[in-house]
Parts: structure tokens; C-alpha cells; sequence
């Protein structure tokens, strides 16, 4: 989103009420207003739609203090933060709900705010129909400067912020206080102070230096940047707003849709992957039933793959080895096969092997003489060959017979 609803409340739920829609854009407020009390939150109704609403709750109604875990302790923060803080809260600890701001390996920053006003200010909203996104102390909007930074709020009421995570409500009659407290010194050196309302008379310490800043701005101009700048939130804990995954989906809807793409490509590649393997397995079956089929023609039929490959094997062995003579027959026609390659004049009819006298003879067809010479010539290197009777057919084919022994 680039607009945001930030709407500063008052202490008096009867007193006037400030608003604005800050422009992430233009870096600025395109708009603001006033309107009377809580009654009248549905004024802001329309303005809400499609934007974040940050809350701006009264620093008078909040503690916020640093908190140091002791050496002895091994719970983290969260734990005993209200415990820490209970000596120095008015109020029972049991009636506030507690944040952390910020913390490291010695402590934290704590806000501390009313547990029912919290929830009837955020019940309110939501019987308009407008989603909080954000509640935050007014004081911790206030811009971070090298000391403190303070601003005039409506009547007398002044908000001073102490670095980023700590700040005060005071009326103006008690300011001449606050500049000979501790609190606005570090060790022994008074801590500047920079306001964005012209500053009353006071009565400052030596090296004391309180100065109105020379930009005018107004307050929601100043408080609006600051909201939406600090990644402090009150609504921590029950207050937390549930994850809405609709909410995350512009974050995370690229990474999603890449995760998708990678998973359809895999998908994809992996039923392309099948169909190519299912048909390799489809024409090396069909392969293997032709061979088959022009193997034995005597089986018209492949009952199952167990049936196949024990035909198959039966054949191997019968035509192996002849154990008796010690014969591989294979080994003949893989002879036989090399002399017939590239003879495409050459037509074989028939073979017939006889075991008992280790001779194989075959019949041949050819178109003339010469080719017949030529496989004779070439069986002699894998046999000892006769050639029998040529005779030459009626359609001018070339009959030839040859006996061949190892």
C-alpha cells in the first residue's frame, strides 16, 4: 500500500481528534481532518479503505521505560518484564498489556498500556469495519534527533521524546521541572532539546540548550512520517492481528509463482519422460513379438512375459550347445550370418544341420554365376566348403548347394 490513515487520539474521548492520509508516494499528507470524539470514528469510515490505519494513542495513557534483565535470571524478557516493572506502575500489572520495543542481551524498551482501553478503542473500529494495523504511542512518532525532541499538542499538553524508544506527557505549567530533572540529562551534561512549537519562557541550567526549530510543520505532518517510519507496535501478543495469507500475497506472490513454474517444469519433464519411455517400451515389445513370431511359427500366441522369455530361453538352449559333440550351433549360423552380409544377389532358401556329422548345408538362390563364386569364396574363410551341382531354373535363377564343415 502506498496510503496510510493515521489518526491521533486524545486523552478525552469527547475532545477533538486529528487525522491524515500520509503519501508514501509524495512522502507527505495529501490529506487531514478533525472531528469530535469516539462517537464519531465513522466519519474515517471512508477514508480507511484500501489503506493502513495506524492509531496514535495519548503518551499519558502509556509507560515506557527500559528494562534490565538481572545476571541471575535465564528467562527471556517477555517472561518477567511486568514483573520488573511492577514497583514502579500505579496499576496493577495483571490489568496492562505489555510490548516490547526493543531489546538485546541486557534488557529491553517496555511499553506498558491499559489492557481494556486497548480493546475498546480497538472494538470500536472494528464495528465500522476498519482493520488496525498499527497502534502507537503519539510520542514515539515524533522524528529522532541528536537529544530530545518536542512538540505542543491541543491546550497545554506537550509530548518530548527521549532517543527512539522513550518519551513523556507533561503540561506546560510543569516544563520549568522537567529542565532541572535528571531526565533530560546523560551523567552530568544536560541533553539538547529541539521543539517544533515555540517554547515558553524557562529558566535554563548552564549549557542547557533548548531551541525551536526554524521548519514549520504541522503536527500531523511531523507525527505522520514518524508513524509510519518506527516499526514500533503496541499490537503484539493477543492483540496481534492473525496472519491473512490474502494480506502477504503481493510479498509473496512472485515466489510463488516461480516455486509453480519449477514444479510444472519438473512435472512436465517427468510425464514427457514417461510417455517417451512407454513408447520405446511399446516398439522394442512389438520387436520382440515379431522376432518371436518369425522365430518359432509354430506359436501364434504370447499368453505373458513369463511365457515369452521361457520360449525364448528353450530355444537358446537348444540350439547352443550340443552336448554330446560339443557343438555350439549359434556359433555356425553367426559364421554363416557374416559371409551372407552385403550379398543382396544372394537369396538363402533353406539350412539344414546335421549334428552327427558336424556339417551344415545350405541352399541358395542368385541371379547369375559370378555372385554364387563369390560366396563360395567368402564361406571359405569361416568354412571348409563343396559346392555342389549349379544348376541354372527356367526364369534364368541360379541354384546353388553348399556343404560346410569346421
Amino acid at each position: 500500500m502506498n496510503e496510510f490513515l493515521i489518526v491521533l487520539l486524545n486523552r478525552n474521548k469527547s475532545s477533538p481528534i486529528l487525522w491524515s492520509i500520509y503519501s508514501l508516494t509524495n512522502s507527505k499528507n495529501i490529506i487531514s481532518g478533525e472531528f469530535n470524539g469516539w462517537e464519531n470514528f465513522i466519519e474515517l469510515t471512508k477514508y480507511s479503505k484500501k489503506r493502513e490505519v495506524c492509531l496514535l494513542v495519548p503518551s499519558s495513557n502509556v509507560f515506557l521505560s527500559y528494562v534490565t534483565l538481572p545476571i541471575s535470571t535465564s528467562r527471556p524478557l517477555k517472561e518477567i518484564m511486568s514483573y520488573l516493572l511492577e514497583d514502579n506502575l500505579a496499576q496493577d500489572i495483571e490489568e496492562l498489556h505489555f510490548s516490547i520495543l526493543r531489546q538485546n542481551h541486557h534488557g529491553g524498551f517496555v511499553c506498558a498500556i491499559d489492557k481494556k482501553l486497548l480493546h475498546n478503542l480497538l472494538f470500536e473500529f472494528k464495528k465500522l469495519g476498519i482493520k488496525i494495523t498499527k497502534v502507537l504511542p503519539d510520542v514515539l512518532a515524533l522524528p529522532e534527533n541528536d537529544g530530545l525532541t518536542a512538540i505542543k499538542l491541543s491546550g497545554e499538553e506537550w509530548i518530548i521524546k527521549k532517543g527512539q524508544y522513550l518519551g513523556i506527557s507533561i503540561y506546560s505549567d510543569w516544563l520549568q521541572e522537567l529542565v532541572n530533572s535528571n531526565w533530560v540529562k546523560q551523567g552530568d551534561n544536560y541533553i539538547s532539546l529541539k521543539s517544533y512549537t515555540e517554547l515558553p519562557e524557562l529558566t535554563f541550567n548552564k549549557n542547557q540548550i533548548w531551541e525551536t526549530s526554524k521548519k514549520t510543520i504541522s503536527t500531523m505532518e511531523l507525527l505522520s512520517q514518524g508513524a509510519f517510519q518506527t516499526e514500533c507496535n503496541l499490537l503484539t501478543g493477543v492483540f496481534k492481528p492473525p496472519l491473512s495469507f490474502f494480506s502477504n500475497w503481493k510479498v509473496w506472490y512472485k515466489v510463488f509463482a516461480v516455486i509453480i513454474l519449477f514444479i510444472a517444469m519438473l512435472l512436465t519433464n517427468h510425464i514427457l519422460q514417461i510417455l517417451k519411455l512407454n513408447t520405446q517400451a511399446e516398439s522394442y515389445r512389438a520387436e520382440s513379438e515379431r522376432i518371436f513370431f518369425l522365430s518359432l511359427p509354430n506359436k501364434d500366441k504370447i499368453s505373458d512375459e513369463k511365457y515369452f522369455r521361457d520360449q525364448i530361453q528353450n530355444e537358446i538352449n537348444f540350439f547352443s550347445i550340443d552336448k554330446n559333440k560339443n557343438i555350439n550351433i549359434l556359433e555356425w549360423i553367426a559364421d554363416l550370418t557374416k559371409s551372407l552380409q552385403e550379398k543382396d544377389k544372394i537369396w538363402l532358401q533353406n539350412i539344414k544341420f546335421d549334428a552327427n556329422r558336424q556339417e551344415m548345408r545350405i541352399k541358395v538362390n542368385s541371379k547369375d554365376f559370378q555372385s554364387l563364386e563369390k560366396l563360395r569364396i567368402e564361406l571359405s574363410n569361416q568354412f571348409n566348403v563343396e559346392q555342389g551341382q549349379l544348376e541354372r531354373s527356367t526364369n534364368d535363377i541360379v541354384n546353388g548347394l553348399f556343404l560346410l564343415k569346421k
